[in-house]
């Protein structure tokens, strides 16, 4: 089995948080992202974390001046299904 590293552990909750708040019809800005990473003490890792998810297509930016990241419905869906069989 591969370990993950620290970018991405962080790439996996920056996921779930995304669809979380995706979720919840709440919009996640570059400024939300990086409170949200500064809360946890991971802003110096948050740029390679994010990285890792653009280049594995896992997530989306439509407004690169303010940010507006989202992930894919069906991602979303897959991502809902596997916390109902964690819970």
């Amino acid at each position: 089995m591969q370990q993950i590293n620290q970018f991405g552990l962080l790439a996996q909750d920056i996921l779930l948080w995304i669809n979380q708040e995706q979720n919840s019809n709440r919009r996640v800005t570059s400024k939300r992202l990086t409170e949200w990473a500064q809360v946890r003490g991971k802003s110096d890792e948050l740029s390679t974390a994010l990285t890792l998810l653009h280049e594995r297509f896992l997530i989306i930016n439509n407004d690169i001046q303010k940010g507006n990241y989202a992930i894919f419905p069906s991602l979303s869906e897959f991502l809902l299904n596997q916390r109902k069989i964690v819970i």
